[in-house]
């Protein structure tokens, strides 16, 4: 009788033994696994942040040089369309106004030069 309660008591000791042991091991490994998750994506965290502020300066690059060229091109096309109506409103200008003028002072000197002789010759 007696050995057989002495082979319980240590049976149930060793399993007592054996539990703790297993819950140590299963803590630890939850403590590891939370640490190794952690530090995982502290890195991810970093390399991902990097990643996004390469790839965000190079778009952003990308789009103010587009805006800049299509905003200079633009403005360079206006100013060219604005002189070449400007250049060519002005020459129409100054032919027209050379010929109106030139075609009145002839016509109003040959109307004068006629009077004038009408005049004095009569």
């Amino acid at each position: 009788v007696m050995v057989k309660v002495m082979v319980r008591v240590m049976v149930m000791v060793m399993v007592r033994v054996i539990v703790r042991v297993m819950v140590k091991v299963m803590v630890m490994f939850r403590v590891m696994v939370r640490v190794i998750v952690s530090v995982m994506v502290r890195l991810m965290v970093r390399v991902m942040v990097r990643v996004m502020v390469r790839v965000m300066f190079r778009v952003m690059v990308r789009i103010m040089v587009w805006v800049i060229v299509r905003v200079t091109v633009m403005v360079m096309v206006w100013v060219i369309v604005k002189g070449l109506w400007l250049g060519l409103g002005l020459w129409l200008g100054l032919c027209l106004g050379l010929w109106l003028g030139l075609s009145l002072v002839l016509w109003s000197g040959l109307w004068l030069g006629l009077w004038l002789w009408l005049w004095l010759g009569l």
